[in-house]
């Protein structure tokens, strides 16, 4: 019977790493999550999470098992992610059974999405028209990028991604390779155009900002190889998109006329809010946030936006990205803490819109065009940014650290069912051990 709850205990925790990784959570939270509900199931358990592999040990010495579990790809969904935490604290808290949490995990992972597919597409127009005024763009440019967003919404819908990424793998270069013969295309209708600000505002949806960024957390905390294959990850994605946009661009320049020189009147700061404000929207939806949170989402970001304007003016793009990475990870935390929510509602559109992934793109086009150093120095200035964002975030979390596991399993060194079976053994012993004591020694 012991054997048949433990089995069961071993599929819940399992089954909850497999859903936070597929959700977006860190190695290092995964870890510390599925190490904290082991001990409140009193199991003896050890692991180990390689990216998307991970290897589990339940059992002493001599009676030990191992296995290895292989997840699937990562597709950010707050909502869900904070689903999952909830049924870790009710187990741990002794709330509901492994098997009661067991079914509740199912029951989130079939569950509708947060938004009907309808929000989910206009999500594409308000990021990129967004991203293009953020970038110095007109409204040219936001036009643009917000109607190829829409022809690129199309293709994606055509190659949904499986367990293993197979069709993200596909529609990334696909869609930068169409984003570049469009963007050429409508520079002949709507002129002039910046290129480069339509390209990269259309394609927002697909840099790897957060990939990096989760990278360089990991390696901060010295999960090594996870953190190393993020990167790796989030370079790849930004080479499948800057081929697909150079062979795309090249194609579309020989049957039309590409000028690539014109840079357009910078936008006022209203408009840029705004455009943050649209952003934010799209980022809500995109990533599957509550829209009790959107205020919140709002605020931080323009917030961290006017922040990063102005501290890189004065400061340099690195440390104007650090500072705002400050004040957004502080705004997260202090959110997270009162409202006991994930930090990663306000964490993850921050560090998207101070997306150190352009610097990337642009580092790898320009390499392909012969521009070696200004290519280095774009990738050096990429790294510095990815830096500076985990260092603000790591400062908070250590100043201001979130509430992720509730304080009794903090202060506890024993876990609650462990404290339970412990006591409950001593008082058979004992009382089996009087009755077997002279009566003169009986109290």
């Amino acid at each position: 019977m012991k054997r048949k709850v433990d089995a069961v205990n071993e599929r819940l925790v399992i089954r909850l790493a497999e859903l936070m990784s597929n959700y977006g959570a860190t190695v290092n939270e995964i870890e510390d999550t599925i190490w904290h509900l082991s001990n409140a199931l009193s199991l003896q358990g050890h692991f180990v999470l390689f990216n998307r592999i991970l290897f589990t040990s339940f059992g002493g010495v001599i009676e030990q098992k191992v296995t290895l579990t292989r997840f699937g790809s990562t597709q950010v969904n707050i909502d869900r992610l904070e689903k999952v935490k909830k049924v870790y604290k009710s187990v741990s808290a002794g709330s509901i059974s492994a098997r009661h949490g067991l079914s509740e995990l199912e029951s989130i992972t079939c569950a509708k999405r947060l938004y009907n597919s309808f929000l989910e597409i206009v999500s594409w127009p308000l990021i990129s028209g967004g991203f293009a005024y953020i970038y110095l763009g007109s409204w040219k440019e936001a036009l643009c990028a917000a109607l190829i967003s829409i022809i690129l919404m199309l293709i994606n819908r055509r190659f949904p991604g499986n367990e293993f990424g197979t069709g993200l793998r596909l529609s990334i270069p696909l869609s930068a390779f169409v984003a570049g013969i469009c963007t050429v295309a409508f520079s002949q209708v709507i002129h002039p155009i910046s290129i480069t600000i339509t390209v990269i505002s259309c394609l927002m949806r697909f840099m790897p900002g957060f990939s990096l960024t989760q990278a360089m957390t990991e390696i901060a905390s010295r999960r090594l190889v996870s953190g190393m294959a993020h990167f790796c990850e989030a370079i790849a994605t930004l080479m499948m998109l800057a081929t697909g946009v150079f062979i795309g661009i090249t194609l579309g320049s020989v049957f039309m006329t590409v000028s690539h020189g014109y840079t357009p009147f910078p936008p006022a700061m209203w408009q840029i809010s705004i455009a943050v404000i649209s952003v934010s929207i799209g980022f809500v939806i995109c990533y599957q946030i509550l829209t009790c949170h959107i205020v919140a989402v709002i605020v931080s970001c323009i917030l961290a936006t006017l922040l990063w304007f102005y501290a890189r003016e004065s400061y340099g793009i690195v440390y104007g990205t650090g500072a705002a990475a400050l004040l957004g990870a502080l705004i997260a935390n202090l959110y997270a803490r009162i409202r006991q929510c994930s930090d990663l509602i306000i964490k993850v559109p921050v560090a998207i819109i101070l997306v150190p992934g352009v610097y990337g793109y642009r580092s790898l086009l320009e390499i392909m065009n012969s521009q070696t150093v200004s290519g280095l120095g774009h990738f050096s200035t990429t790294f510095g940014i990815a830096v500076s964002i985990i260092t603000g975030y790591l400062l908070i979390d250590i100043i201001i650290p979130v509430d992720s596991h509730s304080e009794d399993a903090r202060k506890e060194q024993i876990p609650s069912c462990a404290k339970r079976n412990f006591i409950c053994r001593k008082n058979f012993s004992d009382s089996a051990a009087d009755r077997f004591k002279p009566k003169r020694f009986r109290m």
